[in-house]
């Protein structure tokens, strides 16, 4: 009798991209630890912009009727963001919940880009920790890693 290892070497070799994971057994506790500690530090970005949008300044500006605006933005996509991680985990959607979490992987490479800029040096070590805790999440997600095109591709 074939298990279910046998049937996934069994994809791998044909060219046909690995199922992702099915179940919430399939599912690592660390998975779901990564994707509620990530949405609750993208939510806490959402708090920052809006009571304390000062924070999204470099040192040595000052807050001015754009800087407001351009918070409330950014306050607005993190919202977007932490609540869709929360919720996809919820629904268990773990296909799409890879997706996002390659997103928010993206979203951290950028945000590390804009400190280097800043010279937020404290802030590198935080995004450089949540960019690889997506990407291995994501990767258990799609059964292999989200840089295999054959990972987005439905298994169908």
């Amino acid at each position: 009798m074939a298990t279910q290892d046998d049937a996934r070497g069994r994809e791998k070799r044909s060219g046909h991209p690995a199922p992702a994971v099915d179940t919430a057994a399939d599912q690592p506790w660390w998975v779901t630890a990564i994707v509620i500690i990530g949405a609750l530090a993208v939510l806490s970005l959402t708090v920052g912009a809006l009571f304390g949008p000062q924070t999204v300044l470099a040192p040595g500006q000052h807050m001015n009727a754009a800087a407001h605006v351009w918070a409330r933005y950014a306050a607005a996509y993190n919202v977007a963001l932490g609540v869709a991680l929360l919720a996809l985990l919820a629904i268990r959607a773990r296909r799409i919940l890879a997706g996002t979490l390659v997103q928010a992987a993206f979203a951290e490479v950028l945000l590390a880009v804009v400190a280097i800029i800043d010279h937020r040096w404290e802030q590198i070590p935080a995004d450089i920790i949540l960019l690889i805790a997506f990407v291995l999440s994501a990767s258990r997600l799609f059964g292999q890693p989200p840089w295999r095109t054959a990972a987005w591709r439905d298994s169908r």
